[in-house]
């Protein structure tokens, strides 16, 4: 019979000088968070074929935390106004 040795995977997340055991999780970046939020706004903005979007929020589920999904909502809200149609929650 084969022996079972269980296997011990790494996590690193992109743009983390940090890895960790499978199980366990590296601190959240939110600084990266931020400026991705940051580029994609201004992509929103800048962009002209972008004139006329309309964005509604559906993240509840599949969010990265609560206080994540608050923050990105507060931002965009404050910085697209209207294009910002509503949230699920």
């Amino acid at each position: 019979m084969a022996a079972h040795h269980p296997v011990q995977r790494s996590r690193c997340w992109p743009s983390s000088t940090s890895c960790t055991s499978a199980g366990s999780l590296p601190s959240p970046d939110y600084a990266e968070g931020r400026h991705r939020l940051d580029d994609k706004i201004a992509t929103i903005v800048d962009d002209p074929e972008m004139r006329g979007i309309r964005i509604a929020d559906y993240g509840t589920r599949r969010r990265f935390s609560a206080r994540w999904q608050e923050e990105v909502l507060q931002v965009c809200s404050d910085r697209l106004g209207e294009v910002l149609t509503g949230t699920s929650t």
